[in-house]
């Protein structure tokens, strides 16, 4: 069994995506709006104060929020020493105008901050929320503070994947593309509950950028000078301006013919090297690519003769894991799913580093809960309910007696977070994203334990 333990997709983390934030107007606190009426807030922000002390205390006037929020501070001047601008912190309320922060949802530590500060400092949120109208004539009200006048809907389409809940789907008519930045180091991406035809993930070495320049010529030749790049390596372009003909940005290249300081560029790995025409214009960068695979998410279990392959429903992965890639620190990762002519949409998009735990024993269990409400009247017939239903598991495994501490700690630290379980990747319906209810430990021989881990999925 392996892990994903995950990391919460802020403002910073998400760079692109293709999927529009327009569900509804944004909420205005001069506006009068009637019973029903929808609106969005994305990141509601405000200035605050911050105490040079240990632990650091920002003061947030009648701040609303939730111990587990994820804060981002700028500034006009200087943040104490120990706090970063950009970064994310997670806050623990005090009192309903302050709160303190810290850099893990598991096991926070306060910030303790030193030195001066200047300027001006704004907190902002990490939400993106609909909100419903509970009552005509409302006006003024904030919506996260004010549960009487609104009725908080959850998150808008673009975030409902990252929202943590299965059920809630971001949908986009024929693909859906993210950009995620994250910081840290990053190697795995579960997407789940999902409706498409193909997935392709991409990592990129966010450190590898260099100033390139490209000829217009047959080939086009790429000038990087001591690039150490090899024949077969990835790369994609960016630019201020405009890059030749045959050349697309944020399109993955191979290098071929690579020599010291040049080399030249295909479509496919040893391929034939692409011709530039046209004209171009800017500073050219180049960053390497370091992981580029695409999936096809078609069934084919079971698919054994003719009649099948001709007639039977096309049936597609709903839950998919990615966990072959190279462990990088703070890498672009870039997800595509698409179903080219549908609608694609995406339950949860979990990002985060790989732990294997050991080896998942057969007579493994996995199921489903429902919780739609069935009912039968006095003459049998049945009326049903929809409601959302949740995955659940029971694993055994074996585990090196080396790992068994560490691993029992690392379970502990993630007893009230859901992570994503993963039985065995190429059994889908062995992958949970949720929590563990029950674990324990048989240390049943001198190098080697059994485990056993009951796994109850979110909705």
């Amino acid at each position: 069994m392996k892990l994903i333990r995950p990391k919460h997709i802020n403002n910073a983390y998400l760079s692109y995506s293709n999927v529009t934030e327009a569900d509804y107007a944004a909420w205005d606190v001069g506006t009068t709006y009637a019973l029903g009426d929808k609106r969005i807030v994305v990141s509601p922000a405000a200035t605050v104060t911050m105490t040079i002390a240990s632990p650091c205390v920002v003061t947030w006037t009648a701040h609303g929020f939730a111990t587990g929020t994820i804060v981002i501070f700028t500034t006009t001047g200087a943040l104490p020493t120990g706090i970063t601008a950009g970064q994310h912190y997670y806050l623990t309320v005090l009192t309903v105008d302050t709160l303190t922060i810290s850099t893990t949802l598991l096991n926070p530590v306060e910030i303790t901050t030193s030195g001066t500060q200047s300027g001006t400092h704004t907190a902002t949120i990490s939400s993106h929320n609909i909100y419903e109208s509970l009552t005509a004539g409302n006006v003024g009200n904030t919506p996260h503070k004010s549960p009487t006048y609104w009725l908080d809907l959850g998150s808008t389409n673009r975030w409902k994947m990252f929202d943590g809940s299965v059920t809630s789907r971001t949908t986009n008519a024929d693909s859906i593309a993210v950009t995620l930045t994250p910081s840290g180091r990053c190697d795995s991406v579960a997407i789940l509950n999902i409706s498409a035809a193909t997935a392709r993930f991409r990592m990129t070495d966010s450190a590898s950028g260099a100033t390139i320049t490209m000829t217009i010529a047959t080939p086009c030749v790429v000038t990087n000078t001591a690039h150490t790049k090899a024949n077969g390596d990835m790369v994609r372009f960016s630019t201020t301006g405009a890059l030749p003909t045959g050349i697309v940005a944020d399109t993955t290249y191979y290098v071929v013919n690579a020599a010291t300081n040049t080399y030249e560029l295909s479509a496919t790995s040893g391929g034939t090297a692409i011709n530039t025409t046209g004209t171009q214009s800017g500073t050219h960068t180049v960053k390497t690519v370091i992981y580029d695979q695409t999936y096809n998410l078609t069934y084919t279990d079971g698919i054994d003769n003719w009649y099948s392959y001709y007639f039977e429903p096309i049936l597609r992965k709903r839950d998919y894991v990615e966990i072959d890639m190279p462990h990088y620190s703070s890498p672009i990762i870039d997800i595509w799913m698409t179903d080219t002519g549908n609608i694609a949409s995406c339950g949860a998009c979990v990002i985060g580093t790989r732990l294997d735990v050991g080896g998942t024993q057969y007579g493994a269990r996995t199921g489903i809960d429902s919780y739609s409400i069935k009912t039968r009247d006095d003459f049998g017939n049945y009326g049903v309910t929809p409601r959302a239903f949740s995955k659940r598991a029971d694993f055994t495994l074996w585990v090196d007696n080396t790992k068994i501490a560490s691993i029992q700690d690392t379970l502990s630290d993630y007893k009230d977070t859901p992570i994503v379980y993963i039985g065995e990747e190429s059994l889908t319906n062995t992958i949970v994203y949720g929590f563990y209810k029950d674990f324990s430990i048989d240390i049943s021989y001198p190098t080697v334990s059994i485990c056993s881990i009951t796994i109850e999925g979110l909705t």
